[in-house]
This record gives structure tokens, C-alpha cells and sequence, in this order.
């Protein structure tokens, strides 16, 4: 899935085709864009505001920085040893 005119007009968003051409300069999955919309949306009706341009950004980028987080997680977030019960 990509930044369709669609789904942003789904979230609420009027978008020029140069705004859905820098949004895909994002290195973001189907899944990830779904979710940003979601999140965008989801907060700006929260603030009473509409969803901007701008609000999108912000979540593309807190959703990469998310990605890289998890990346570079310690390993306690992976699953436990099992040890042995003497």
C-alpha cells in the first residue's frame, strides 16, 4: 500500500500530488503508513483540529524513530533463558 490520495482522503486530509510525493520519500510499509494515518487521525481529532501535512510528518517520524528503538533494543526484550531446576 502506498500514500494513496484515497486513504488520505479517508483520514480527513486534502493533499497535493507533490504532498504525497515527499510522504513517499518515507521508508515506510503498508502497514506502517496505514498505522500513521490512524495515529494522525486519531490525535487530531483528540486536539479538536483537522489533520495536516504537517501532523503526518510528525508521525512518519516518530514512527521511524519507533522502528529504529526496537532495532536496537537490548536483548532482555527477547525471550528468557530457561534454566535448568536443580
Amino acid at each position: 500500500m502506498r500514500w494513496g490520495e484515497s486513504l488520505l482522503k479517508a483520514a480527513g486530509l486534502t493533499v497535493t500530488t507533490e504532498d504525497i510525493a515527499k510522504l513517499a520519500d518515507a521508508d515506510l510499509n503498508g502497514r506502517q503508513i496505514t498505522n500513521v494515518i490512524r495515529t494522525a487521525s486519531t490525535m487530531a481529532k483528540l486536539d479538536g483540529e483537522a489533520v495536516t501535512y504537517e501532523r503526518l510528518v510528525e508521525e512518519i517520524e516518530e514512527a521511524i524513530r519507533f522502528e529504529r528503538e526496537m532495532l536496537q533494543a537490548p536483548d532482555y526484550l527477547g525471550k528468557p533463558e530457561l534454566k535448568a531446576v536443580a
